[in-house]
């Protein structure tokens, strides 16, 4: 999308919105893309979001400027809180791409979670599943000894084998709970660092 297509599509979003708002929204992204120059320009445009989410994040600045100028007045007129509701309705059907875009967002992170965390779950019982049985299995073992001494010998070493594996699958959840984690809070953290900068 170049410049002019971007410009022209963001004043088509901005209709509803006084002509004075309009002007100032357009003269300053066209400002911000000039000085984007025209090799910057796709970068630039890229890093602003597509011109419904600018179009969108406008409006509702709009909106909540008309409300914090209405607090402010003492008089108040019949329509404006009225008109301050048709431009939040405004603003949202003015972001018909943006707020699916977030659920989805926020769906996928949760599923993502929930998979993993089943995940380890599944790890942790594992391990103490083949721990009981390889138990279970030394208990036959040693009664066995006196009936069958080379089938209990055998019950003996697979039990013996099964308390080391799980216990090492035991130790092995552990440390990649840990390592997920901490990757995840590493994430988050860097990621509200990243809005508070921006703020």
């Amino acid at each position: 999308m170049t410049k002019d297509e971007f410009l022209s599509e963001l004043r088509k979003r901005l209709k509803k919105l006084p002509e004075s708002e309009q002007a100032n929204a357009l003269a300053y992204y066209e400002e911000y893309l000039q000085e984007a120059g025209p090799a910057g320009e796709q970068a630039a445009i890229a890093a602003l979001g597509s011109p419904a989410q600018v179009a969108s994040a406008i409006i509702g600045d709009y909106a909540i400027k008309q409300v914090d100028a209405e607090k402010d007045t003492a008089q108040k007129k019949d329509f404006g809180p009225l008109k301050t509701l048709w431009i939040v309705v405004l603003a949202v059907i003015a972001s018909p791409i943006a707020l699916p875009l977030a659920a989805a967002f926020v769906v996928v992170l949760v599923a993502l979670l929930i998979t993993v965390f089943t995940l380890y779950l599944t790890l942790f019982v594992s391990a103490i599943a083949v721990v009981a049985i390889s138990i279970v299995s030394i208990v036959v073992a040693v009664i066995g000894l006196f009936v069958a001494p080379p089938k209990a010998a055998l019950l003996l070493g697979l039990g013996l084998m099964g308390i080391a594996a799980g216990t090492a699958l035991f130790i092995f959840s552990v440390w990649i709970s840990r390592l997920t984690i901490q990757g995840i809070t590493w994430l988050f953290a860097k990621l509200l660092k990243r809005k508070g900068d921006q703020a």
